[in-house]
């Protein structure tokens, strides 16, 4: 028994490239900059738009770098749009937006540096004050010693270790 095969269709070609044409160009195009961030259900999220005030910057991981700012000849005195009735050119103003790009980008970076940095002062404090609750309590503290053996603190090296807990809250905190 032979099976009879019927000639290819142009109208069904044409309608497969079509809808295939159709389902290429409705993927999402990849965006220019990027955003990741972990939003409050800890959810990853990707976005050509900046996270939303409410995320700390510590769960933004990662921003877009600005593009560098190219080097420009300062204008000639007759020449410049902007001597020309106080009007600046596109280029001007992109420019000023590119440096206000980076000024920006450059206090987000020093502002996190700064609340990192108090952020630690704030746990080193908070240790001090912890160790100096626990050696005036008065229980045996012990450490161990390099060969493995459990060793208690005698009260010489108590009192040692007070005064630099309380030495450390004065000047910390």
């Amino acid at each position: 028994m032979t099976f009879a095969t019927r000639p290819v269709r142009p109208l069904r070609v044409a309608l497969a490239w079509a809808a295939a044409a159709v389902a290429f160009a409705s993927l999402p195009a990849p965006a220019a900059a990027q955003y990741q961030w972990l939003d409050e259900r800890n959810q990853m999220v990707f976005s050509d738009l900046a996270p939303p005030s409410t995320i700390p910057p510590e769960r933004i991981l990662r921003v877009p770098e600005p593009k560098a700012i190219p080097a420009v000849a300062p204008p000639a005195a007759g020449g410049n749009a902007a001597a020309k009735g106080g009007q600046s050119s596109n280029a001007d103003r992109e420019m000023a937006f590119r440096k206000r790009q980076m000024e920006q980008v450059e206090a987000s970076r020093a502002a996190a540096a700064e609340r990192a940095r108090k952020e630690e002062a704030a746990m080193a404090c908070n240790d001090a004050r912890n160790s100096i609750r626990l050696l005036e309590s008065g229980t045996r503290i012990t450490s161990m010693a390099p060969n493995g053996e459990r060793t208690y603190l005698s009260e010489s090296e108590r009192k040692a270790r007070l005064d630099t807990a309380k030495r450390n809250v004065s000047t910390r905190c």
